[in-house]
């Protein structure tokens, strides 16, 4: 058995099953592909780059590739193993560069995805922060809906609900591009009624595990505010702190799922 190297202080060692290992070709393949990986996917040449204390510093260099060819090669014999292996890839950076530089700060976001992804690709990891297991995703609270009786023509629209602009929009995008978004982000904001609020609620509650983690997933990472823990075995997604255009992503995900489900039902029916 294999110690563990990283910061995620894992504490249990879980075989890797054809489910475990799909779910961690998704998650290295997601990080990969992310445009903020581009410094992390292959091995830091440090004799090219003049960084000849790197492996003094570095004992244990790690890259994203070389963890999606270690898994591709069956190295790892413990879910944990290549899990540990990604969170060294963020560690090493962050113990090598200057908190708070470029590289430092690219790390901390793409291990705060990494630790989400954990959380809801693979609820039944354990490591030193409480994650969200498959029971606690089933025992979930719905805020809104809980709530709507006593919310329906009292709770204001929150000012948080108009956001600031896509991080991946153009910056070239022109004054009058900028002018339509601010006013398509008012319309958003008023078009989002408690009734919108309570069906969206009733349709979260109807997902499947799989998909209620993805839901979580995309909360906690453009509407992290939304998403609370209660306890260990609890958690709570809190409708009102949701922005307009997470809104409405997540209920274009939701319908893309049921309009997938009716057209297999109706295949299967023919």
């Amino acid at each position: 058995m294999s110690g563990f190297k990283s910061s995620l202080k894992l504490n249990q060692h879980t075989n890797i099953g054809k489910e475990e290992l799909k779910k961690l070709n998704q998650m290295l393949s997601q990080l990969l592909q992310n445009n903020d990986s581009i410094e992390f996917r292959q091995a830091v040449d440090w004799k090219a780059l003049g960084l000849m204390d790197y492996p003094n510093i570095i004992k244990y260099p790690m890259d994203l590739g070389t963890c999606k060819e270690k898994l591709k090669n069956n190295e790892y014999n413990f879910v944990e193993d290549c899990l540990d292996d990604i969170q060294i890839v963020w560690d090493n950076c962050k113990n090598y560069n200057a908190e708070g530089s470029w590289i430092y700060k690219l790390a901390e976001k793409l291990e705060k995805h990494f630790k989400n992804m954990i959380k809801n690709y693979l609820p039944s990891i354990q490591f030193m922060n409480a994650v969200v297991k498959k029971e606690k995703l089933s025992q979930m609270k719905i805020n809104q809906d809980e709530n709507s009786s006593s919310q329906n023509g009292d709770q204001p629209t929150p000012a948080n609900n108009t956001t600031n602009g896509n991080k991946n929009n153009d910056a070239n995008n022109g004054t009058s591009q900028n002018q339509n978004q601010i006013y398509q982000e008012e319309e958003a904001s008023e078009s989002i009624t408690s009734q919108d609020k309570i069906l969206f609620s009733q349709k979260i509650k109807m997902l499947p595990t799989e998909q209620l983690g993805m839901i979580v997933l995309m909360i906690q990472n453009s509407a992290s505010q939304a998403f609370k823990d209660i306890d260990k075995e609890k958690c709570q997604i809190l409708v009102d702190q949701i922005d307009p255009e997470t809104f409405k992503k997540i209920n274009q995900q939701i319908d893309l799922w049921n309009v997938s489900t009716e057209t297999t039902t109706k295949r299967v029916k023919i």
